[in-house]
């Protein structure tokens, strides 16, 4: 499939979306590249990888890693890299007995986090509160803005991220989670059921990664099941399209929200849950 067949004819600035998120990939996955390195890994032209790369070095999301050491009788070549550190994720555990945060860089890398116990009985907006508290709390002052925001709760979780039914929270139905969230954060906000978002991120990340099929199970105050497979995950589709953004420079050189989130960042929320097969208490 040419570029040409999955474009609108003449629509330059899609082009040019598509031609930097091909060299944000590769950097994102691959080693520092040099100019020359970037226009042969993602098939662009010379000129058009180098103003690519100048952009993206200008908004904060590449930075230079030093200099190609290979000899060519001129001077040597700059490597680019991608930079983890100019944003940040936050993976929300909003359960019965407790409410967990974690912030992670954009290779997904923990930063922080912060846990705080509550009552099974606490009203349904207290219990938001306490998240978007520990939220502030946990995020870092004056360094990289969040980008996007994910959100687990026990329960049932329809598409849209509100719960449409949860025995194990008092007062939890009903409750839009990813709207309420989001309304107060500048940012995308998924909100998915616990176990489905912890399946998700041992199948990506964890004991799951060389296997087919994954079953979670969650064993504590409550029991909880997410499955996945290789072929079907337990990802809603509209929120994790649209949390699965990133700030890619406009035209003008503002940053805008842009489908771009590589697969090794998507699952902050659940990073550190226990592997399929072991215990896990606190909610």
């Amino acid at each position: 499939m040419t570029i040409r067949s999955t474009l609108p004819g003449g629509d330059q600035s899609a082009l040019r979306h598509l031609n930097t998120r091909r060299v944000l990939e590769a950097l994102y996955d691959g080693p520092p590249l040099t100019i020359s390195g970037v226009a042969r890994v993602t098939g662009l032209s010379r000129p058009t990888a180098q103003a690519i790369l100048a952009s993206l070095t200008d908004s904060g999301l590449l930075r230079p890693d030093g200099h190609d050491m290979i000899k060519t009788g001129g001077r040597p070549a700059q490597r680019y890299r991608f930079n983890a550190a100019a944003g940040l994720l936050a993976g929300i555990d909003i359960g019965a007995h407790a409410v967990a945060v974690r912030i992670a860089d954009l290779n997904g890398v923990l930063q922080t986090g912060v846990r705080r116990a509550v009552p099974a009985d606490l009203p349904a907006g207290e219990r938001l509160q306490t998240a978007l508290t520990l939220l502030d709390q946990a995020l870092p002052h004056q360094t990289a803005r969040l980008w996007a925001a994910g959100v687990g709760t026990p329960g049932i979780v329809d598409s849209g991220g509100a719960v449409r039914l949860s025995v194990a929270v008092p007062g939890w139905t009903g409750v839009r989670l990813a709207e309420e969230i989001g309304r107060r954060l500048d940012c995308p906000v998924a909100a998915m059921k616990d176990a489905n978002l912890a399946v998700l991120a041992e199948h990506r990340h964890g004991t799951g990664r060389d296997v087919s099929h994954v079953l979670y199970v969650h064993v504590g105050h409550r029991l909880g099941v997410g499955p996945c497979s290789s072929t079907a995950t337990p990802s809603p589709a509209a929120p994790a399209r649209q949390a699965r953004s990133a700030a890619i420079p406009s035209s003008a050189g503002r940053r805008r929200p842009r489908d771009f989130w590589p697969r090794r960042a998507q699952a902050p929320s659940k990073r550190s849950s226990p592997a399929p097969g072991r215990a896990s208490r606190g909610r």
